[in-house]
C-alpha cells in the first residue's frame, strides 16, 4: 500500500532563483532547449505537446535530446 506523500511545490520565486543560479553555466544547447520550452508555453496553440525531437532540433542536436533534457533537469534540481 502506498502512503500519501506531501509534495513540496516551490514558489515562483524559488523557481526563478534556481534558474538564475544555473543559467550562466548552461551550454548553448541547454539554453536553446529552455528557450524552446518557454516559447511553447507562452505561445501554446491547441494544447499541443512538444516532442523530444523538436527540442533536439531547437538545440541543434542530430539525435534525440532526452539525455540532454535529463542533464538539464539534474542541474535544475
Amino acid at each position: 500500500m502506498l502512503k500519501d506523500v506531501e509534495r513540496c511545490i516551490p514558489s515562483e520565486e524559488k523557481y526563478l532563483e534556481a534558474f538564475h543560479s544555473i543559467y550562466e553555466g548552461l551550454t548553448p544547447g541547454h539554453k536553446a532547449i529552455l528557450n524552446k520550452l518557454y516559447q511553447h508555453c507562452y505561445f501554446m496553440k491547441d494544447n499541443r505537446r512538444l516532442r523530444t525531437w523538436e527540442l533536439s532540433e531547437a538545440a541543434g542536436y542530430d539525435g534525440d535530446s532526452s539525455g540532454q533534457i535529463g542533464h538539464l533537469g539534474a542541474k535544475f534540481c
